[in-house]
């Protein structure tokens, strides 16, 4: 059926384009025909395209017409020659007319002869067409995901011709590989198809402030021994080639951008020509054509074969613009920066213009798999490309391998948290990395390009890892509150910074002292200092204390000093521990507590039930108990630290004092695993048993602290008992932490050789 409209593509409005702000508003549309598009290139400032892999293919479908235009597309004076159109300022219209009056029939979508990249055979060697919903790659056919809206293979929406050459680019270039329709050729029938040229590649673009620098910037240099009338694009051809012979239609660089397809469609319009109620899609040679292009960065495997780098939806565009720069790889590993940069510097010297870089792609597997589409764009980057910049290049290589470096890290320690919480058989990806990926790789592409635009490469893995810190520490905040969550949280921790380091040295042990491989290493004064000082949940709490805890300080001197200097007043007290506040023996207590209550207890029976059970502990214990708190270091003398020490330090500090003093690990997780699980009444209930076995062990607790903590229980018990089990935890690794840090430290100086 031939339509009444063969939708012309040299004046249908099928290209959606953004006008430069000089253009006045009454000469905008929103669309534009290809004659219109290189006329004006210069007016539009960048194609409208909304399907990434679209735009990338129809990139290239520009490129190669540009080169046609402007006789662009054979070498010797190429250079000269560009520089000319440059000062131009814009395409000449003669060579665009000449040009598209020589090939005007063959840009018409649905030319009964000859239709714009369609092959019109099909339609007599194919059984059936593939369906409508099949060409449209955003809706679902056969067993796909639904993209963007539902849609039924029983009822076709037919879609608009604007839209169908949009997605007839995106099979020319995208297209998957494997069983398709059956087409028959000279007696031989095949329905196996292989990969497009771009399937799942991820291509870069030069882009400048205007399309018909976009354009300059993006054409490729042509070899020398090619020849324009040999490398012909498939609107030029003579004769459709033969499916079945080994086709010679690459020949130069207008033929690798417009005829490398490894597909053949036939788009099936309505009677009016508006619409595309049907296609055909099925092979278009049977041999793979040779796959090079001038848009990717290009790697060499191990066995010395190069592939393209794959477009990945989850990877930030910032992480390739190393590769981007680097145009001498040290070795073969090394990526290939797109060729195409290289004439790009050549426009951006000329024209004194920065251009930035469009990353475009489809993030696909090699068969029917489409993940989604991969767009974005970097700042102005290229004036970095040229030779002389080769140091700064190796700076931002070097950002680039730390902030990945710090991110690859944050995905071991949440998954191997992960498998500890879970009790898993492997560290597979969980909601704790993919929620850790979510927060890191935004923050750390804000930190890459503040550090890119402002040239400082100082001290960034330090940086990024602090990031990783962060992000660890709330994707993992769920389970801290847990015995088994902070234990999976802390051991995992030392993942940050690469785990333990392999070649560390055996130090000797006294005999009797702890294991460290079993005991997780002893935890010095400085690491409980460091630990107690700042919550773990909070880092920027402010470092003075709490109004409570220097009221509870205060409380505690008051009543040690009773102990020590009253020994009835001592009894007294000691006779009310662990006591409801109305019991019998509570009531000889008050003469000597209530003077020292601060003013919130008279209205606060918790708080008061709190001061009364920490005062009549302190008297059960012995006089050299009496003074738990760590006393400060001399350089710590002059401000008091905001948090005192918890009660998971003060059992860290039982299980590393080792000796027949010290207390098994075990021990310890199960007395605070049952203490962060009681309530109030509960937690009154076991904690003299718990205290009196510290002060056995020669570690009483820090009894201001224990009273902050035990008045805050009520509504603050999962915070408190969180930090309890953290610092537990943290303290015990601490040692195994702290040779992390310092190995990581010294490979940072040297950051090592990336081959990605």
């Amino acid at each position: 059926m031939v339509p009444r409209n063969p939708h012309d593509l040299l004046q249908e409005r099928v290209l959606p384009v953004r006008w430069t702000p000089e253009v006045p508003p009454d000469r905008r549309p929103s669309a534009v025909g290809f004659r219109e598009l290189l006329l004006r290139a210069h007016e539009i400032s960048s194609l409208a395209v909304p399907l990434p892999p679209a735009l990338s293919a129809l990139y290239r479908i520009l490129y190669a017409l540009t080169a046609r235009v402007t006789g662009l597309d054979r070498a010797g004076d190429w250079s000269e020659r560009r520089l000319q159109v440059l000062e131009q300022g814009r395409f000449d219209p003669d060579g665009i007319e000449q040009y598209f009056d020589r090939h005007r029939d063959r840009f018409r979508l649905y030319d009964p002869a000859w239709p714009f990249l369609q092959d019109p055979r099909l339609a007599a060697q194919c059984d059936r067409p593939a369906g409508v919903n099949k060409l449209v790659i955003t809706r679902p056919s056969g067993n796909n995901h639904s993209w963007f809206g539902h849609a039924w293979d029983a009822r076709p929406e037919p879609v608009p011709s604007s839209e169908a050459l949009l997605h007839l680019l995106v099979w020319r270039y995208y297209g998957p590989s494997g069983r398709c329709a059956a087409r028959e050729v000279n007696g031989q029938r095949s329905a196996q198809s292989k990969a497009g040229p771009l399937r799942g590649a991820l291509s870069y673009h030069p882009e400048g402030a205007t399309l018909f620098t976009t354009l300059l910037a993006g054409l490729p240099h042509p070899d020398i021994d090619v020849r324009p009338e040999e490398d012909l694009c498939p609107w030029e051809w003579t004769e459709l080639p033969d499916p079945e012979a080994a086709p010679r239609v690459v020949t130069g660089p207008c033929s690798r951008l417009t005829a490398a397809s490894q597909h053949a469609l036939l788009l099936v319009p309505d009677e009016t020509g508006d619409v595309a109620r049907d296609a055909y899609i099925t092979w278009a040679f049977l041999d793979k054509l040779p796959r090079a292009d001038d848009y990717l960065i290009w790697h060499v495997s191990k066995d010395g074969n190069p592939y393209p780098r794959p477009a990945d939806s989850g990877r930030a565009l910032w992480r390739d613009v190393d590769a981007l720069l680097l145009e001498h790889p040290q070795n073969s590993g090394r990526p290939r920066r797109p060729e195409v940069f290289r004439t790009a510097q050549e426009v951006q010297d000329e024209l004194d213009e920065y251009l930035t870089v469009r990353a475009l792609g489809f993030e696909q597997d090699g068969q029917a798999k489409d993940t989604q589409f991969v767009s974005s764009s970097t700042p102005a980057l290229v004036p970095l490309l040229k030779d002389t910049d080769i140091p700064v290049a190796r700076n931002i290589g070097s950002l680039r391998v730390a902030g990945e470096r710090a991110g690859d890290r944050l995905g071991t320690a949440t998954r191997n948290a992960w498998k500890l919480y879970t009790r898993g058989k492997k560290a597979v990806d969980c909601a704790w990395s993919r929620e850790a990926a979510a927060r890191y790789w935004p923050l750390a592409e804000q930190e890459f390009w503040r550090r890119l635009r402002e040239g400082d490469f100082q001290d960034a893995p330090r940086t990024f890892r602090r990031i990783a810190e962060r992000v660890y520490d709330q994707v993992t905040y769920s389970a801290a509150g847990t015995i088994r969550g902070a234990r999976a949280r802390e051991e995992a921790r030392i993942d940050l910074y690469g785990g333990k380091p392999k070649t560390a040295a055996k130090s000797p042990r006294a005999k009797g002292a702890p294991s460290p491989h079993r005991d997780g290493g002893a935890m010095t004064d400085a690491t409980t200092a460091s630990l107690s000082a700042v919550p773990p949940d909070d880092a920027s709490t402010a470092a003075r204390p709490s109004s409570w805890l220097t009221e509870a300080r205060t409380f505690v001197a008051a009543v040690e000093k009773i102990c020590r200097t009253d020994k009835g007043a001592r009894a007294a007290l000691r006779r009310g521990e662990g006591k409801p506040l109305d019991s019998p023996g509570v009531q000889g207590m008050h003469k000597v507590v209530a003077p020292l209550l601060p003013p919130a207890a008279l209205y606060d029976d918790d708080t008061q039930r709190a001061h009364y059970a920490i005062a009549a502990m302190i008297a059960a214990q012995r006089s050299d108990a009496h003074t738990g708190a760590p006393a400060p270091a001399q350089n710590e003398q002059a401000a008091s630290p905001a948090y005192g020490r918890s009660l998971g330090l003060t059992y860290a500090a039982a299980v590393a004092s080792g000796g027949q003093d010290g207390m098994r690990e075990s021990a310890a997780e199960d007395r605070l695993n049952l203490l962060t699980r009681q309530s109030i009444n509960g937690l009154h209930r076991h904690l003299p048993a718990a205290v009196r076995q510290l002060c056995g062990k020669k570690c009483p607790p820090d009894w201001a602290q224990l009273l902050v903590d035990l008045r805050a229980w009520p509504r603050d018990r999962g915070r408190i008992g969180r930090r309890w089990l953290q610092d537990f935890y943290r303290a015990r690794r601490a040692a195994d932490l702290e040779a992390a840090k310092k190995a990581d430290d010294q490979t940072e100086a040297q950051p090592p050789a990336d081959d990605a």
